[in-house]
C-alpha cells in the first residue's frame, strides 16, 4: 500500500510534532510513502530539516492565530476581546480563500504519485481543512491521526470562538468518515470511538530500543538533586508552583541542594531563579536521554487550567518516552482527570501529584530521597516499562495494526 501523509510538519527532529512523525515514517518503506506538508510559513527552516528521504510538496498554510492584543493594551483585553474575535474570525475567513487552491495541488501530487490510501494528522486547521476533501477527489481510503484535541492548539493561537467551531464541525466530520483513527492514548481511543463510531489505535512516541539507559538504582550523589525536564514548557502554572516550593525551602529538599536541568528551545526568563536552574538547550533525543540519566528525578508538568481539560485528559506527553529510557523516577504533577494519572498507578513508575500547590511535590522527592527502596524499584519500573511499551518494535506493531498492514 502507498501512502500520502498529510501533515503540518514534515517528519523531523527539529520540532516535536515532526518527531513523532518520525518515528511513524521509519516503520514504514520509505519508496510505499510521500508526504505533503501543509506548513507554517515561520517554520520554513524544516524544509531543510527532513530526517527521511521521501517526495515532498511543501504548501504554505493560512497563518491560523488571531489578532492578538498588544501587551501595552493588555488591560483592555477584556473589553476588546468581542472586536478581536471577530476580526480574527474575519480575517481567517478570507485566508480560507487559498484552501481550494492548496487541495487540488494536494489531490494532484497524490496522483502523481499513484497513491493507495491518505493518512492525515488532524492536530491543527491545515489538514483539518483539507483532508476529507483529498480523499473524496481521489475516492481514497483515510486514516486520521490525532495526537493532541485541536482545540488546545487553536485556543492557544487565540483563534475566534467562531473559527474554532467551524474547524471542530469539519473536524468531526473528518475523524467520522475515517477508516481508522490513531491517538496518543487508551482515554481518546476510547472517547473517539464512542464520539465517532470509528476505530481506533493507540500509537504512542517510542524510541529505538539501543537508546535506553542502563537501569541505576541511587541517587547521582550525596550532596545535590538534580531534576531533569525537557520539551516544551506550556503548563506554567505547575512549573511556576514547582518553582516556588523549591524557593520557600532554599532550593533545599531533605538536606540536598537542588538543581534544575532543563532541555527545551527556552531560555526561561531571568524571574526563574537561574542560579538554580541550568538551561541546556535543545537537545537531539538520543543526548536528551543521556543527559535524563544523569539526574536523579524527571519533572513532567501538564496544565491544571480548566480550559485545557481535554488536552489533559486525553493526550499523553511525549517526553515521558524521553523519560522510561533514562529509567530515572518520573515526578508527574498535573490535575486527578490527567491521563498520565492511571499510567503512573498501573506502572509505578513515578508519582503523580494531583494538586497544583506544592506540597505534594515536596513530600513525594522527600520520599525518594529518604526511600531508596522506592527510589530504586522505580528506576527499574520505568527500564522495564520502556521496553515494553515503548521501543520502536511496539510502535511498529501498533502502525502496522493502524493501516491493517502484514507484517514483513
Amino acid at each position: 500500500m502507498k501512502i500520502m501523509i498529510l501533515s503540518q510538519t514534515p517528519p523531523s527532529l527539529q520540532c516535536t510534532a515532526g518527531i513523532t512523525l518520525d518515528g511513524i515514517c521509519q516503520q514504514l518503506k520509505p519508496h510505499l510513502v510521500c508526504n505533503a506538508v501543509l506548513l507554517n510559513p515561520r517554520q520554513a527552516y524544516l524544509k531543510n530539516n527532513t530526517s527521511i528521504d521521501i517526495p515532498y510538496l511543501f504548501l504554505p498554510k493560512p497563518i491560523e492565530s488571531g489578532i492578538p492584543i498588544p501587551p501595552q493594551l493588555s488591560s483592555l483585553d477584556k473589553p476588546l476581546r468581542p472586536l478581536r474575535d471577530t476580526a480574527s474570525w474575519l480575517l481567517y475567513r478570507y485566508q480560507m480563500r487559498a484552501f481550494p487552491k492548496l487541495i487540488k495541488k494536494i489531490t494532484a501530487f497524490a496522483s502523481q504519485h499513484n497513491i493507495d490510501s491518505i493518512v492525515a494528522n488532524l492536530d491543527t486547521p491545515g489538514p483539518i481543512l483539507t483532508a476529507l476533501a483529498v480523499a473524496k477527489n481521489l475516492q481514497l481510503p483515510l486514516y486520521t491521526m490525532v495526537f493532541d484535541p485541536p482545540e488546545w492548539h487553536m485556543t492557544a493561537y487565540n483563534m475566534a470562538p467562531a473559527t474554532i467551531r467551524y474547524v471542530k464541525k469539519v473536524f468531526d466530520e473528518t475523524v467520522a468518515s475515517s477508516t481508522c483513527c490513531a491517538v496518543i492514548a487508551q482515554p481518546m481511543a476510547d472517547e473517539y470511538k464512542k464520539l465517532y463510531g470509528v476505530a481506533t489505535q493507540v500509537i504512542q512516541h517510542s524510541l529505538p530500543e539501543s537508546m535506553g539507559q542502563p537501569c541505576q538504582s541511587t541517587l547521582s550523589d550525596k550532596e545535590h538533586l538534580y531534576i531533569g525536564m525537557a520539551g516544551q514548557l506550556y503548563a506554567r502554572e505547575a512549573w511556576e508552583s514547582l518553582l516556588a516550593m523549591l524557593g520557600a525551602n532554599n532550593w533545599t529538599i531533605a538536606g540536598r541542594k537542588v538543581i534544575i536541568r532543563y532541555m527545551g528551545r527556552g531560555p526561561l526568563s531571568p524571574s526563574n531563579e537561574p542560579q538554580h536552574i541550568e538551561w541546556l538547550g535543545w537537545r537531539d533525543q538520543r543526548d536528551a536521554v543521556r543527559l535524563l540519566a544523569e539526574c536523579d528525578v524527571l519533572y513532567c508538568p501538564y496544565p491544571f487550567k480548566p480550559e485545557e481539560k481535554d488536552v489533559a485528559r486525553l493526550s499523553f506527553p511525549s517526553k515521558i518516552t524521553l523519560y522510561l529510557a533514562a529509567a530515572r523516577p518520573i515526578l508527574f504533577h498535573g490535575p486527578a482527570y490527567s491521563s498520565p494519572v492511571e499510567f503512573f498507578i498501573r506502572t509505578q513508575s513515578g508519582f503523580s501529584v494531583t494538586e497544583v500547590a506544592g506540597e505534594g511535590l515536596q513530600k513525594s522527592l522527600e520520599r525518594l530521597i529518604n526511600e531508596p527502596d522506592l527510589y530504586a524499584s522505580m528506576c527499574q519500573n520505568a527500564y522495564t516499562v520502556f521496553r515494553n511499551e515503548f521501543t520502536s518494535s511496539a510502535m511498529r506493531k501498533n502502525i502496522l495494526r493502524f493501516l491493517a498492514l502484514d507484517a514483513e
